[in-house]
């Protein structure tokens, strides 16, 4: 009795953890498949081309998006070239400078203001991540805050 009180309590919470590394709001934003909106698209298109894109929506000022910046660049290395990051980040030319160079990050990144994000990407909440197909589709999406999550949107294991 013991024994299988153990392996269902066991079960439990493999569940939970694994479900842990699973993104938050899923359901929020742009649509699995749908393309991305005009102008990121055509910001998507004059990349080079990788097997995949990762949009990461994020703001200077935000905690979360403090503990996300760290694990861009091991994502990045781990890829090997197929992976693409650009930042839409809430913030001015400088800060937005100020958190490459604090996190000495080799991304794309564009200072936004938050309603520029919110309409354009359909969403609440920071720091949210989209990965896009090499043509512009959206393959997975979700609000994030750890780097397993990030690994989990991109289906990379580190």
């Amino acid at each position: 009795m013991l024994a299988v009180s153990f392996l269902k309590l066991r079960k439990d919470l493999s569940g939970f953890l694994s479900d842990a590394k699973k993104p938050a709001l899923q359901n929020m934003g742009l649509n699995k498949g749908e393309r991305a909106p005009d102008k990121v698209y055509e910001l998507l298109s004059e990349q080079e081309k990788h097997s995949k894109i990762l949009v990461l929506l994020t703001s200077t000022s935000c905690d979360l998006c403090k503990r996300i910046y760290p694990a861009l660049n091991p994502l990045q290395l781990k890829s090997k070239n197929r992976l693409k990051i650009i930042l839409f980040t809430v913030g001015d030319e400088e800060s937005v400078k100020h958190v490459l160079d604090e996190y000495e990050l080799d991304v794309t990144a564009f200072p936004s203001l938050w309603p520029d994000i919110k309409e354009t990407f359909r969403i609440e909440h920071i720091p949210y991540a989209y990965v896009f197909s090499n043509e512009g589709k959206v393959l997975n999406k979700g609000l994030v805050n750890s780097q397993e999550q990030l690994s989990y949107l991109l289906d990379y294991k580190l």
